[in-house]
């Protein structure tokens, strides 16, 4: 089973990804369409985010929620992979593994 965890959360983080991959390089936050400002994050902030972890506590160290971009429930457990754009080069973004409720990995690309 953790193999087929494994490949299902990697196969939605890829869709995820290619499906989120606009960004802007102005600055560190970006405008949504409904007008609202989300907080890019840093690196600083990704550094501190740590395994087992909750949600609650990722969104009050980067001060944005992220954008879900997969979510997979299974009958012992669930699975969650959010995507948060990144403070650094234009493309930068984070994604944040959940398992459980609980930050399980994380990666980035083109923190600065």
């Amino acid at each position: 089973m953790g193999n087929k965890l494994s490949s299902c959360i990697l196969a939605m983080s890829l869709i995820g990804f290619i499906s989120g991959c606009s960004s802007d390089s102005t600055g560190d936050s970006k405008t949504t369409g409904a007008g609202d400002t989300e907080q890019r994050i840093t690196k600083a902030e990704y550094e501190k985010i740590k395994n087992g972890m909750t949600y609650e506590e990722v969104t009050e160290i980067i001060g944005s929620k992220g954008v879900e971009a997969t979510d997979q429930d299974e009958p012992d457990t669930k699975a969650e992979v959010y995507r948060f754009e990144g403070a650094g080069k234009a493309g930068a973004d984070v994604h944040i593994y959940f398992k459980d409720g609980k930050v399980e990995g994380k990666e980035q690309e083109g923190l600065e």
